[in-house]
C-alpha cells in the first residue's frame, strides 16, 4: 500500500494493552448504548450498479445484506451483537479519555456523554494463520480478525473502535464496564476521524459497503456481481485502513500507480479509504515476521518479546498496491 500508516497504531503488538489512545484510561463514561443515534447515514443508490444476484440481497433502504461472519480456525469469536456491546462497554469505560483525546486531535471539544455506537458494524477478516497457542493470548487478538464500529458524537461520525473478534473473554458487569481477564489486552484499537483533515491519514477511513460499490462500478462501468467481504490489511496498517473486495461483472482495465509497466485486467479490486483502489501485489510473501508481546513460557516465566514467522491463509493477501482504473468506452457507462 503506498498510503503512509499511522504514527502509534500496531505498536500494540509489543504490549499487552488495549489502545495506545487508552494508556491513561481510567475514567467512566455516563451513557448508555441505548441513546438514539441521531446521524441519517447516507447510503448510496445503488440497484442500479449490481447485478440482479446481487439486488436481492440488499434491504428495502439499499443497504446490503452482509453474511454472518465465519471464524476462521476453531478459536470461537463473538458474534456481531456482542462486539457492539463491547465497543458500547469500550466507551463507557473508556470513552471519556478516548474521547477528550480525538478532540485535542481534531481542534475542537467532544462531548464524550453523546458518544454512541452506530446499529451497523462490519467484520473484517485476517489474513494470517493462527497465531501459536504457546503465546501471549492478546498476540492472537492482534493478529485476528475484527469489528469495526463508528462512534458518533451529536450526529457526527468522530471515531472508530476495532473490537477483536476474539474478545470471547472479556466481560462486562453490572455497572457496565469492561471487565479483563488476567492476560488481556489487544482488545479494542482506536482511530480519530477528522472533520476538517489536515494530513492524509487523517482521512483514512473505511467506506461503507455501498459506498465501495458505488465507487468501483461508477469507475469502471462493471456491476457488482458480489456483496463485497472486509479484509484487514496487514501489520503494522491500522485496522481502519480495511478494505473492501469488489467482484465485477466482467473484467476492466487497471494501471498500477508508480509503476512503468503494462496495464493489466481484472475482474476484483479492493476499495479502501478515500476511496482508493487497490489490487494485490504481484508478489505475495508466504511468511512474514510478526512481532509478539510475550514469547513460550521458559522455566515458569515468560520470554522476552521478540518475533515470530507467521504464514499467509490461502487465497488471502497482506500486500497491495494502488491503481487507477482506466476507463473503457466499450463497457456499460
Amino acid at each position: 500500500m503506498s498510503i503512509p500508516p499511522f504514527p502509534n497504531t500496531r505498536k500494540f503488538l509489543r504490549l499487552p494493552l488495549h489502545s495506545a489512545a487508552i494508556l491513561a484510561a481510567g475514567c467512566v463514561l455516563a451513557c448508555t448504548d441505548e441513546r438514539a443515534i441521531t446521524q441519517t447515514e447516507h447510503v448510496p443508490s445503488i440497484r442500479g450498479l449490481v447485478t440482479s444476484d446481487v439486488a436481492a440481497r440488499l434491504t428495502p433502504d439499499g443497504r446490503f445484506i452482509l453474511p454472518e461472519p465465519r471464524r476462521p480456525f476453531d478459536t470461537p469469536i463473538v458474534t456481531p451483537a456482542r462486539a457492539r456491546e463491547l465497543a458500547a462497554a469500550f466507551l463507557k469505560t473508556w470513552g471519556r479519555t478516548v474521547v477528550a483525546h480525538w478532540g485535542s486531535q481534531r481542534g475542537t471539544r467532544l462531548d464524550a456523554a453523546d458518544a454512541v455506537i452506530e446499529p451497523r458494524l462490519y467484520y473484517a477478516d485476517s489474513p494470517y494463520e493462527r497465531f501459536p497457542d504457546t503465546y501471549h493470548p492478546a498476540d492472537r487478538r492482534g493478529y485476528g480478525p475484527m469489528y469495526l464500529a463508528y462512534v458518533d458524537i451529536s450526529g457526527e461520525r468522530v471515531g472508530v473502535v476495532a473490537v477483536s473478534a476474539y474478545a470471547t473473554d472479556l466481560g462486562i458487569n453490572r455497572l457496565g464496564l469492561i471487565e479483563e481477564p488476567p492476560l488481556g489486552g489487544a482488545y479494542f484499537f482506536t482511530h480519530m476521524v477528522a472533520d476538517h483533515p489536515r494530513d492524509v491519514r487523517e482521512r483514512l477511513v473505511v467506506p461503507t459497503p455501498e459506498e465501495a460499490a458505488e465507487a468501483a462500478a461508477k469507475a469502471s462501468g462493471r456491476k457488482v456481481s458480489r456483496v463485497p467481504g472486509l479484509a484487514l490489511p496487514s501489520v503494522p496498517w491500522h485496522p481502519a485502513l480495511a478494505m473492501w473486495e469488489v467482484s465485477l461483472d466482467g473484467p476492466i482495465t487497471v494501471h498500477r500507480r508508480g509503476s512503468s509497466s503494462a496495464s493489466e485486467s481484472t475482474t476484483t479490486v479492493f476499495v479502501g479509504p478515500g476511496p482508493t483502489f487497490l489490487i494485490p501485489a504481484k508478489e505475495q510473501a508466504a511468511t512474514t515476521r510478526a512481532f509478539y508481546a510475550a514469547g513460550p513460557s521458559e522455566h515458569g516465566r515468560p520470554s522476552p518479546s521478540g518475533s515470530v514467522l507467521l504464514a499467509r491463509r490461502p487465497g488471502m493477501h497482506w500486500q497491495y498496491e494502488s491503481v487507477s482504473i482506466i476507463p473503457d468506452e466499450g463497457v456499460r457507462r
